[in-house]
């Protein structure tokens, strides 16, 4: 379930890829640094969930991100 969302989410930008330029106004420069905050996102998640399956276990924790990440797919889907 986790590479699935991973894959959905690094997947997301490439067929939209003129549109959120266009939309946006973004130079390629400006798109590329769009499309490297996700690799931040990956490396401060795998520090927070790291502790998080110390405190509530691995189950709950792919509860909780997987919650958070449906959050974040409705949130894009509505906007």
């Amino acid at each position: 379930c986790g590479a699935f969302s991973f894959g959905c989410i690094v997947g997301y930008t490439a067929p939209t890829q003129s549109s959120i330029m266009k939309d946006l106004n973004l130079s390629i420069a400006e798109f590329s640094l769009f499309g490297s905050v996700l690799t931040v996102g990956l490396i401060l998640g795998a520090l927070i969930c790291g502790k998080l399956t110390d405190l509530v276990g691995r189950v709950y924790t792919l509860l909780i991100t997987n919650i958070l990440v449906l959050i974040g797919w409705f949130a894009i889907a509505f906007a």
